[in-house]
């Protein structure tokens, strides 16, 4: 179920920000003691590490589209749901973009809170509609 590998990434990007670390080792550690089943954790780990090579691009991209908003305050948590969001609408690519938002908003729901998800559905909105109209 793609739920929990994109539970399961935003904790471990959690972990790496916390951490302030790339160490792949603490990723394997993190799947050891909360393990997946093998195509699960293989889409954690596209969403995992593609949100951290990309992560320069995809900020910019953030920092374009948030009104009144530093991406340096936004909740470790808020900013990496949107950064694994926009990888997986930007850059994987194998997800409609609407499933990507329901799904990055119901786990909004369950790791952060409700005010946040308007605010995570707006951006992510955003960015939808200005890939859509560039694509066109």
């Amino acid at each position: 179920m793609r739920r929990h590998s994109r539970e399961h990434a935003l904790q471990a990007l959690y972990i790496l920000e916390i951490r302030q670390s790339e160490e792949p080792e603490l990723i394997h550690n993190f799947f050891e003691f909360y393990p997946l089943k093998s195509n699960e954790k293989d889409f954690a780990e596209k969403l995992i590490w593609g949100a951290v090579k990309y992560r320069h691009e995809i900020d910019d991209l953030l920092k374009k589209n948030l009104e009144h908003w530093r991406i340096e305050r936004l909740s470790i948590l808020v900013r990496n749901i949107l950064r694994m969001s926009v990888y997986e609408m930007n850059y994987y690519q194998l997800t409609d973009d609407k499933v990507v938002i329901d799904e990055a908003l119901d786990i909004v729901r369950d790791f952060v809170d409700d005010a946040s998800r308007s605010f995570i559905n707006s951006v992510l909105q955003k960015i939808m509609d200005q890939k859509n109209q560039s694509a066109s």
